[in-house]
């Protein structure tokens, strides 16, 4: 299975220039992830902005400020957490899968 980088190469070559694209294609299967963290702010969320947008597995991210956990929803195109845990934790930042 490709990782999330070599899906966005592939599929910048297959339809252009994804920037001028309104909707990139996505991978066939992919992983909704649920972390309870403690960015509760726009400036934290820049702290770990960086990471997640770079991360090869990560395809798309969001966090929820108005839920009291602070959602970060992840999709992915691995079914592992560890990765992505440990790009918030190394940023010093709580995260937690909420299973």
């Amino acid at each position: 299975m490709e990782n999330a980088q070599q899906y966005r190469q592939r599929s910048c070559s297959r339809i252009g220039n994804c920037c001028n694209n309104s909707t990139p294609l996505k991978p066939d299967f992919m992983y909704i992830h649920v972390f309870k963290t403690n960015l509760n702010d726009s400036r934290r969320i820049q702290d770990i902005e960086p990471s997640l947008d770079m991360h090869p597995d990560v395809i798309e991210w969001n966090v929820d400020l108005q839920d009291t956990d602070n959602i970060l929803r992840v999709v992915s195109s691995i079914a592992t957490t560890e990765s992505i845990e440990q790009a918030v934790l190394s940023a010093g930042y709580y995260c937690e899968e909420l299973v």
